[in-house]
């Protein structure tokens, strides 16, 4: 990775200064053009909690080289892997594929990864070119300001209520669908009001 990082800087030099350090004095021009063409990808990536064991990384890669027909043919693949370097794990891979008809534009994906406590202070995204040695890049995932979720998700007690009469659908086509009940269940009634008279969202889980 160092290695390329060097090779990288040199687009950050003036030609004649790249054609002095190389001992080819003409061929700066020619050498940052072939620099250009290495493939390399930006990674972002956000890291959003689901669960305490659970994070959802949402990764960005985005080509930052010059395609060639030549070098890179109609398709270039990459290796994608998410590791914890203080435990020696690796908790995902995933093989990328960049295609030359939708260069430069960026791929989305989005990952589920486990997490363990203690969380280590931080995941690895690494990304490795499949076909040009050397064109590897690493980005640190910090979890340094990651909230996660409490331990005992809140969750809402089933009130003794009086089984709400399904007429208080007040619409006949509907009370048709429960022509074979007279009254709603103990969730149903409690939740009658909220799904029926609002649009506010509710999960509902058993």
């Amino acid at each position: 990775m160092g290695s390329l990082d060097a090779t990288v800087s040199l687009l950050d030099m003036q030609p004649k200064e790249v054609g002095q350090l190389c001992h080819w004095y003409r061929g700066g021009d020619k050498i940052q053009k072939l620099v250009r063409m290495l493939p390399r990808l930006e990674i972002a990536c956000k890291v959003q909690p689901v669960t305490r064991g659970i994070l959802r990384f949402q990764v960005t890669l985005e080509p930052v080289f010059d395609w060639h027909g030549r070098w890179h043919g109609g398709a270039e693949g990459f290796w994608l892997w998410v590791e914890d370097g203080e435990n020696n794990r690796i908790y995902h891979h995933e093989y990328v594929l960049m295609s030359r008809r939708t260069h430069p534009e960026p791929v989305e994906l989005e990952l589920t990864i486990p997490a363990f406590e203690p969380l280590p202070p931080q995941y690895f995204l690494r990304v490795m070119s499949v076909a040009w040695v050397g064109c590897e890049m690493l980005l640190p995932v910090s979890f340094q300001h990651l909230l996660l979720p409490d331990r005992q998700m809140p969750y809402t007690d089933l009130i003794d209520l009086t089984p709400l009469p399904t007429s208080a659908l007040h619409e006949p086509k509907f009370e048709q669908l429960y022509s074979k009940f007279e009254t709603f269940n103990p969730i149903q009634t409690q939740l009658f009001h909220v799904l029926y008279h609002t649009d506010a969202p509710v999960l509902l889980g058993a």
